[in-house]
């Protein structure tokens, strides 16, 4: 244990203990503690921070599945300060810089390539996918590696997961390296990293030797501050004047995680934006960097050969968990905390940084599949803004306020007919009616035709409706769900004095939102769908057939039918809409109903009308239940919203592709984005990244940590002891030897 001032912190186990169960079983805890001066007087003292790390390694042959790590921290007399919640430091409130993608990296004066890529990675290790990293072959999350190399990632090339191999064959001078650049302009900056002073930072790579016959090599990390003002062309100078690791010993062909841990007092950047890569521009003032000096074979330090993959550059002072980049990630980007499961849960993406303003933006939504590309994804929303919502009935019902369900959607049978050609099944998704011949088309939406809609009778009795225009009233029908008025937006029934076209998504968009072009939100697309008397071909036959025969040229018109199809194109169903101001159900999922209801509203005025139901709005607790809503709702293209809805919905504070939820920032107890349904002063209502650590293969180490800023009331304790209990199945148990000091 280290002891400074008055506080005592146990810093390692002395005894790393293994619990065996049998001849293939076994777990490793190790912990550690780390403290940051936060004041740098020298002293462990009020406002410092104490970072404890634990590593549970499975040491035996066989998974370990049913991990359960229990955490607490108590004082010097063993009285509990706190259960600490432990989460992935990476993913927390580190800065991370990381690639995935080496062959961005650039290469010394001298050195004639940076590298050639190499597709293989460590395996079995622990790293973490972001929900919006395109290489999740793996899974999201918390992932292992897995045994055996497999192609890793959506694209063929470079795009792909990747690292290199180094060979000292390519070098001139004794310290080439490869490096990532650190200037004040973003354009040459990978990503956003700046290497910031009085920072202390750990950089780490995973190297092996390509193959066993290779001769061992060392290598160095390193860090160049900027300090000396060296031109790019003095590359050994450059190193001589960086923070630079040990020889590194290469001796294996299985992948080994090396770092080498530094801290910053004053960095220079330069004025200038000038490329510094390789043999380019050599008299230019050389910018922060870091990276590795290439390898130096034992007998032959002009010789040498190793592989790398994952190097990562941290605020820590040690290696964390390796934070998978597809490319798309930025050094500055927020990181939100993930915090750690026993069960199944829910991992979620912001979109936009709105969360990180919760007092102006309450309320919390979640993506449509449109063109806007935020499927699925948190959306922080201020309180006057409308969309629609998602409501969660607790229990299984049929209907809410007489609204119908997806199923009743589906068109009978008997719509085949009405379809010319093969519109029903081409590729195509809007449909549209053309009353000349009495058939059904489709198209891609985005042609201006008419527009056929309907309005409950109640609403209009006799009198006349008009969208942008003055419109035909074709007449009533009772069709079974509702008594309406039928309309098409143009001035007569020749169609030839005055006619209102428009793409699908801008129909849709104004139906919702009337704007100045009409004065309620009563009307939506004329739809066919099947009733409690009727499967919808009478409806059709009389809308039709109203006017059969007394056009003599093409007269189409769009309705609301469309070409339902999931998130790889491929088409699910023919679906009506429904009617827009109903609660759709899109289905049941562990004894409960899920709706959706397309009124454009704000999460208020949805909360009180669901309230009123016996409902809420969706609270996605779990993975289970939120793949349950993506499936029926988020994911699928077309039905829930026109997929190119943004080129009419254009304010954000309407958007028609998001559908509001029962999760908004609470300060009862803590200030936080909260779940409706939970109490909001206890923790676990937080609506927060949650990974579940369900696992652990044979060789794979999992890294803990958790991080205790020291309070003036405890100053007096006598010292903090942390103390880590790991259970999994099969009767694995482990204490941490930790005794108080």
């Amino acid at each position: 244990s280290v002891s400074v001032g008055d506080i005592i912190i146990t810093e390692t186990l002395e005894n790393p203990v293994e619990t065996p169960l049998n001849s293939t079983s076994s777990i490793d805890v190790k912990k550690v503690a780390d403290v940051s001066d936060k004041d740098g007087d020298g002293y462990t003292n009020t406002g410092d921070e104490v970072t404890f790390t634990i590593d549970i390694t499975n040491t035996g042959t066989q998974t370990i599945t049913g991990l359960d790590i229990q955490d607490t921290l108590s004082d010097g007399n063993g009285d509990l300060i706190s259960n600490p919640e432990l989460s992935q430091v990476p993913i927390n409130t580190n800065y991370v810089y990381h690639s995935d993608h080496l062959t961005e990296i650039h290469r010394s004066n001298g050195l004639s390539i940076s590298g050639t890529i190499d597709y293989n990675y460590p395996e079995n290790i622990s790293v973490y996918v972001d929900p919006s990293n395109t290489h999740d072959g793996k899974g999201v999350g918390l992932i292992s590696t897995g045994k055996g190399y497999s192609d890793w990632g959506p694209l063929t090339g470079t795009s792909r997961v990747h690292g290199l191999a180094l060979n000292r064959v390519n070098a001139t001078n004794i310290e080439d390296h490869v490096f990532f650049n650190s200037s004040y302009s973003s354009d040459l900056n990978n990503g956003g990293y700046k290497l910031e002073p009085n920072t202390t930072y750990t950089l780490s790579v995973y190297a092996r030797k390509p193959n066993a016959s290779t001769e061992d090599s060392n290598f160095n990390l390193f860090a160049y501050d900027g300090n000396a003002q060296i031109t790019h062309g003095s590359t050994d100078d450059i190193i001589n004047n960086s923070f630079k690791s040990d020889d590194l010993i290469v001796d294996s062909d299985k992948f080994k995680r090396y770092q080498f841990t530094f801290t910053t007092s004053n960095v220079t950047y330069n004025e200038n934006t000038t490329d510094v890569d390789g043999n380019s521009n050599v008299g230019t003032i050389a910018h922060p960097r870091f990276g590795i000096v290439y390898p130096k074979a034992i007998s032959d330090p002009t010789t040498g050969e190793i592989n790398i993959w994952g190097l990562q550059l941290e605020k820590s002072p040690r290696a964390t968990t390796y934070v998978l980049n597809d490319g798309t990630d930025n050094y500055n980007n927020p990181k939100g905390k993930v915090n750690i499961a026993e069960g199944s849960s829910y991992v979620f993406e912001w979109h936009g940084s709105t969360y990180q303003n919760p007092s102006s933006n309450p309320n919390i939504s979640l993506g449509l599949n449109s063109n806007r590309n935020f499927k699925g994804k948190s959306f922080a929303r201020a309180s006057t803004h409308k969309s629609p919502a998602i409501i969660e009935y607790p229990g299984i019902i049929n209907s809410l306020d007489g609204g119908q369900s997806k199923d009743d959607l589906i068109p009978g049978s008997w719509i085949n007919s009405k379809f010319n050609s093969n519109h029903a099944t081409n590729g195509n998704n809007y449909i549209y009616l053309n009353i000349y011949d009495d058939k059904l088309y489709s198209n891609d939406g985005e042609t201006d035709y008419p527009m056929g809609y309907e309005i409950p009778y109640a609403d209009i009795g006799s009198s006349n409706y008009n969208i942008r225009g003055t419109n035909y009233r074709r007449g009533n029908r009772n069709n079974g769900n509702r008594n309406a008025s039928y309309f098409t937006t143009w001035n007569s029934g020749s169609y030839y004095n005055q006619t209102y076209r428009w793409h699908f998504d801008q129909w849709y968009n104004v139906l919702l939102d009337p704007g100045s072009y009409h004065n309620t939100d009563n009307p939506f697309f004329v739809q066919f769908e099947k009733s409690p008397s009727e499967t919808g071909q009478q409806e059709y036959e009389w809308y039709d057939g109203s006017s059969y025969g007394y056009y003599s040229n093409t007269r189409p018109i769009y309705i609301g039918l469309v070409k339902e199809r999931d998130e790889n194109n491929n088409l699910i169903s023919l679906r009506w809409l429904g009617w827009h101001n109903k609660p759709i159900l899109l289905g049941h999922h562990n004894g409960h109903s899920y709706f959706f209801i397309r009124h454009l509203k704000t999460a208020a005025q949805h909360t009180t009308y669901a309230n009123s139901l016996g409902a809420y709005l969706f609270n996605p607790n779990t993975i289970q239940e939120f793949n349950f809503v993506s499936e029926h709702l988020l994911n699928t293209m077309h039905w829930s919203v026109p997929y190119n809805i943004d080129d009419s919905n254009t304010l954000s504070s309407k958007y028609m592709d998001q559908a509001f939820i029962g999760v908004e920032y609470n300060t009862d107890g803590y200030s936080g984005y909260k779940y409706s349904e939970l109490d909001p002063t206890n923790e676990s209502s937080e609506y927060k990244n949650v990974i579940n650590i369900g696992s652990l293969d044979p060789g794979q180490t999992l890294t803990l940590t958790f991080t205790k800023t020291i309070l003036d009331s405890e100053m007096d304790l006598g010292g903090y002891s942390n103390s880590v209990t790991v259970t999994a199945d099969n009767d694995i148990s482990q204490v941490s030897d930790d005794p108080t000091t």
